[in-house]
Parts: C-alpha cells; sequence; structure tokens
C-alpha cells in the first residue's frame, strides 16, 4: 500500500480556512444575528422534520413488511398468483351459479327447519 500525500501548492495562503471572527469587528451586525438565532425557540420547526423522519421510517417498515409478505406469498402460491383467485370450480359463471343455488336452498332448508322447531318449541310452551 502506498501512501499519497495532498500535493504542495506554494501559492496557497492558508494552511487552514480563515476564521470569521479574524475578519469581523465585534459589533458586527452578523453577530447580533447569530445570537438572535440562538436565542429563538425553533421546537416547532424542528418538530416537524421529526415528525417527518417517524413517518419516513414507518412508511419504510411498512414498505418492507409488505415486501416481507410478497415474498412469503410468491414462495407459498407462485409468482404468478396473488393467492386469493377463486377455486376452480367458481371460476366460470356456470358452475359458480350452480354452486351458489345449492348453497341458497341449503341455507333455506336449515332456515326453514329452524323456524320449524322454534314454533313447535312456542306451541309446547302454550299447549297449542
Amino acid at each position: 500500500m502506498t501512501k499519497t500525500y495532498r500535493p504542495w501548492n506554494p501559492n496557497q495562503q492558508y494552511l487552514l480556512p480563515p476564521s470569521v471572527k479574524d475578519r469581523l469587528p465585534e459589533n458586527d451586525l452578523v453577530y447580533f444575528v447569530l445570537d438572535t438565532v440562538n436565542e429563538l425557540d425553533i421546537s416547532a420547526i424542528t418538530n416537524k422534520y421529526e415528525q417527518e423522519n417517524r413517518l419516513k421510517e414507518e412508511i419504510h417498515q411498512l414498505l418492507s413488511k409488505a415486501q416481507a409478505t410478497d415474498e412469503r406469498e410468491d414462495q407459498k402460491y407462485g409468482v404468478d398468483r396473488r393467492g386469493d383467485e377463486l377455486p376452480e370450480e367458481l371460476a366460470r359463471r356456470q358452475s359458480r351459479l350452480k354452486h351458489i343455488q345449492e348453497a341458497k336452498k341449503a341455507l333455506e332448508a336449515e332456515a326453514k327447519a329452524a323456524a320449524q322447531q322454534a314454533q313447535r318449541k312456542h306451541q309446547g310452551r302454550f299447549g297449542r
């Protein structure tokens, strides 16, 4: 490993940058402005930046979770599937209608049986 040095410039005026205090008198307006700014309560401004940073972090976390979920679903269902596709028997209208009608008949029969049972129970209580 070779060591490198900054190039030597004989025309360079200062080794370090000059201080503003060396250039400006103590009663310069800039010191008044600096002192005034240092005394200001800028918490409302800094709070906004902190809130913005928290929101950015929250968004980053949500996106990371979404990406992880997407990757798990890709492994489970395949890259070309979402995982919420209809089952094959419900994918076509004709077979879907058949399943809906069968489910409707079953629910109606169940409701009818429950109503008949409730009516018999009611009649049994009141002796009709």
